[in-house]
């Protein structure tokens, strides 16, 4: 078998393993995800050209979107980590590269996931951010704040931190509809509308599980 078959039969394999064993859905054959409370957390494998990379990602649900993304994400050779190189090449190290990667998934990620699984704990990690874990643009890290604090109901801090979002939304083209929706939210807040702000939130995770197809 070629290498490049024979080294993504082998993630798929683990995958499998992990899954199992750590309770994600198989979302699709080399892509992992686990919910825990209304925050997906994501193991996603994937082979350009020339490589493997995988993705170590975290996305809230209660943040409108219409796909799963690594907004909030690393590769998983920079995980807490700093590995150059290849994986995968060499037919006689796939088993070698197989259980590197596993070991680096039960040392770095699962227990960096289980730390970091509520609203309140992704807020503290943010708060503290260390890229050398995550990698997330200033929009997205005010975005994640934002949403994260008006789902624990401290709106005033949801306030300045979707307003500090708005403000470096401004330099950016796309998604005018989710400026609106923030903007929306802000104002609701000056209204003290915190009930129908709790509604709005609700039918986010509904609608994000519904376009991205999550039942976890």
């Amino acid at each position: 078998m070629e290498n490049r078959k024979l080294f993504r039969k082998r993630i798929q394999e683990l995958c499998v393993k992990v899954a199992r064993e750590h309770h994600f859905l198989l979302y699709k054959r080399s892509f992992l995800v686990r919910n825990r409370n209304n925050i997906l957390q994501m193991i996603c494998f994937c082979f350009p050209p020339s490589s493997m990379q995988c993705h170590i990602a975290l996305q809230p649900l209660y943040i409108p979107n219409t796909n799963l993304n690594f907004s909030f994400s690393n590769l998983l050779n920079y995980f807490n980590n700093a590995e150059t190189g290849l994986w995968g090449l060499e037919e006689t190290g796939i088993e070698e590269d197989i259980s590197h990667i596993s070991s680096l998934i039960e040392v770095n990620v699962i227990p960096w996931f289980e730390e970091h699984s509520t609203p309140k704990e992704l807020i503290d990690f943010i708060h503290n951010f260390n890229p050398n874990i995550s990698k997330c643009n200033p929009f997205h890290l005010e975005v994640y704040l934002g949403f994260s604090y008006l789902y624990i109901k401290k709106y005033e801090s949801a306030k300045l931190h979707l307003s500090k979002a708005l403000d470096l939304s401004k330099e950016r083209i796309s998604h005018t509809g989710d400026f609106e929706f923030i903007g929306l939210l802000i104002d609701k807040i000056n209204q003290n509308l915190y009930a129908s702000i709790d509604k709005d939130i609700e039918e986010v995770i509904c609608k994000t599980r519904l376009e991205c197809k999550i039942n976890v």
